[in-house]
């Protein structure tokens, strides 16, 4: 999908404050825009993944990954609709409005269709560019702790979660003394069931007492089976260190202690006296 940002002459639709003397202004907009092919495309490479996943189900068996393709069947349509996405957009708006710091760009409805979404021009640098925040003056743990706040409610409390948050959709710029968050591109949200999240939380919260297990009890619930260690890791950003290559399970176990452990020592030291 094409994206491009232009300066448009437009009669005022976008929240805010007017006057009648000031309806038609100069304003900078976002335009995402869909190639007329795009849809027709998107059609044949479902159609061609559905066949090979089939066909490699039918060599090994073992191989389960038929859900990928109803997930992306369910969501793939979602995607292609620019509507959809600018009603996500004011949805979640609407869910945080309690969080002043947080951005969404605004949707101009009288010129956004399926395919061309057009919306309020958001400026900033990517979340991970520690240069630009550093030029800036914007604290960079001030980020970090916005955007842990802005997710955990997302995942824990209103189980209405943005799934495509990558350093290109998540903003941040200086508002005055303070550090703003710009979230971007609302194509695509998972709404998570109330036993997931109570299940979750108690995932997590094992994880933090490094309670091995109850991160086994918890990763199993989750669907996980005896992958859990590897998932806790992957919660972490780990990247496979409770479970190190080569090691037995039993050995795999005592290094998850240790390192559920040495993490819980890591967080207690960081954010209070033990």
């Amino acid at each position: 999908m094409m994206k491009l940002v232009v300066i448009i002459y437009y009669r005022s639709s976008f929240p805010g404050p007017s006057s009648q003397s000031e309806v038609n202004r100069w304003r900078e907009v976002a335009v995402k825009v869909q190639h007329p092919s795009v849809k027709a495309h998107a059609d044949i490479d479902m159609k061609g993944m559905e066949l090979l996943v089939n066909v490699v189900a039918q060599i090994f068996p073992d191989f389960s990954f038929k859900w990928l393709v109803e997930e992306m069947k369910k969501n793939l349509p979602k995607e292609l609709d620019f509507c959809y996405e600018a009603r996500n957009a004011e949805e979640v708006a609407r869910q945080f409005y309690h969080f002043p710091w947080l951005k969404i760009p605004s949707i101009d409805w009288n010129l956004t269709t399926s395919r061309v979404l057009v919306m309020e021009f958001c400026q900033g640098g990517q979340v991970n560019d520690r240069n630009y925040m550093t030029e800036h003056g914007i604290n960079t743990r001030e980020v970090s702790e916005k955007i842990s706040k802005l997710y955990s409610e997302m995942i824990f409390v209103n189980g209405y979660v943005h799934c495509d948050p990558h350093p290109g959709n998540v903003l941040v710029k200086k508002n005055g003394n303070s550090a703003e968050i710009v979230l971007l591109d609302h194509g695509l949200y998972t709404n998570l069931t109330n036993d997931f999240r109570v299940t979750y939380s108690k995932f997590w919260l094992s994880i933090l007492n490094a309670d091995l297990k109850e991160v086994q009890k918890y990763g199993e619930q989750l669907g996980v089976g005896e992958l859990f260690g590897l998932f806790a890791a992957w919660s972490l950003l780990a990247h496979g260190t409770l479970y190190p290559e080569g090691l037995t399970k039993r050995r795999g176990l005592q290094m998850s202690k240790m390192r559920l452990r040495q993490m819980q020592l890591n967080t207690c030291q960081k954010y209070q006296p033990c």
